[in-house]
């Protein structure tokens, strides 16, 4: 593969049609055998390494005649999912679980509170994985099914 440099994490591969820096137009400028025009218009052949297991991203680093790739492991950030409560409460109630639901909740002041203060449920809240958790050992829900049922309560906001 051939490709551009553009910063330590990211290149640009050679594109199906390009404007040169001459400001002639080439279609199929990524066609086998245009390596001279693609080397003339800065792109490097890129040195790939097979990805290791895990979280990593590539790195780059140009050399006179190529681009080298190597990965570096890094702590991918958190992502938040907003649930609704009315979805996740129709999701629990289609399996059987809606009474038991709410009988859990009513089990502890801490979690009456929360729910009622809540406009939606956080899967990053400590309260929420701890009371979710709790509820679906003391259930017998498989890890499946409570996958099932929280994605079918993403909230739409």
């Amino acid at each position: 593969m051939y490709a551009k440099l553009l910063t330590r994490n990211m290149i640009e591969p050679v594109p199906r049609d390009y404007g040169r820096p001459d400001g002639t137009f080439v279609t199929n400028y990524n066609a086998v055998g245009n390596n001279a025009l693609w080397i003339a218009d800065g792109f490097r052949f890129v040195e790939e390494c097979p990805k290791p297991l895990g979280n990593y991203r590539p790195v780059y680093e140009k050399r006179t005649d190529s681009i080298i790739q190597t990965w570096e492991a890094y702590t991918p950030e958190v992502q938040t999912v907003q649930y609704s409560k009315r979805k996740l409460r129709l999701a629990l109630a289609e399996r059987g679980f809606g009474t038991s639901f709410t009988f859990f909740l009513a089990s502890s002041d801490e979690l009456t509170l929360a729910w009622n203060d809540s406009l939606t449920l956080e899967s990053t809240d400590p309260l929420f994985i701890q009371a979710m958790n709790a509820f679906a050992t003391d259930k017998n829900i498989s890890a499946e099914t409570m996958a099932d049922i929280l994605s079918e309560s993403i909230s739409d906001y």
